[in-house]
């Protein structure tokens, strides 16, 4: 099953749904094609999962890119809300908690060559404190990080773990062989991604770019 086709069918079975979109080149074809669908898109809730710190018209930016892709859809392009602090706080956090606690949630991830996801990188100073699951779900904001090194904001792991899907785009064989190598292994610890496969290993579907892949040990909700 193709990934827009996918999540076309979860929309069909929830009358609300939320999605966490991420930044990236990989998902930016999927959001064109699925922002063509004939669905009610009122009934759908779009957040950012992470974006780097820069002005909302760079080239780095996930909230201009995300933005771009969904420019012929004006009802999703107007629901995207840039990650500054404004709406990474107060009144907005509320919102964007409560209606991520009211509705199903599908988020749209992707892991770097690193084992990072969102923008929650090993090497980070607060690293543990994005990890920690009895944390509030929040964003935080971090030092210089990633390729190419910036500050960023992103989604914690307990706001990410509000998803009741979580779909994983690992579009290489080297992702694949690292993911299987995280899941499969104890002393993975060191990766990110070893913390979300810990808490959410029954949420996360795999796709490759072409289809979705039966790993050992993880969902297979998307043949049921």
């Amino acid at each position: 099953m193709k990934l827009v086709d996918f999540l076309i069918r979860i929309i069909k079975k929830n009358k609300k749904l939320n999605i966490i979109l991420s930044g990236g080149n990989s998902p930016l074809q999927y959001y064109k094609d699925f922002s063509k669908k004939k669905i009610d898109f009122k009934n759908l809730n779009f957040f950012l999962l992470d974006d780097r710190i820069v002005r909302n018209d760079s080239k780095y930016s996930n909230y201009n890119n995300i933005k771009k892709s969904f420019k012929k859809n004006k009802i999703i392009y107007d629901k995207i809300l840039p990650l500054n602090k404004k709406n990474c706080r107060g009144k907005q956090l509320k919102k964007n908690i409560f209606l991520l606690k009211k509705y199903k949630v599908f988020s749209i991830l992707g892991m770097g060559p690193d084992g990072h996801f969102a923008s929650i990188f090993a090497g980070s100073k607060k690293f543990r404190e994005q990890i920690d699951i009895k944390k509030k779900p929040n964003y935080f904001f971090s030092e210089k990080l990633g390729n190419p090194r910036l500050k960023r904001v992103s989604m914690n792991l307990s706001m990410i773990l509000l998803s009741d899907y979580i779909l994983l785009i690992l579009n290489t064989k080297n992702k694949i062989k690292l993911f299987e190598k995280i899941l499969k292994f104890k002393n993975t610890s060191s990766y990110s991604i070893f913390y979300l496969i810990k808490h959410a290993k029954k949420k996360i579907l795999i796709y490759d770019g072409k289809k979705f892949l039966k790993i050992k040990g993880i969902s297979t909700i998307v043949n049921s």
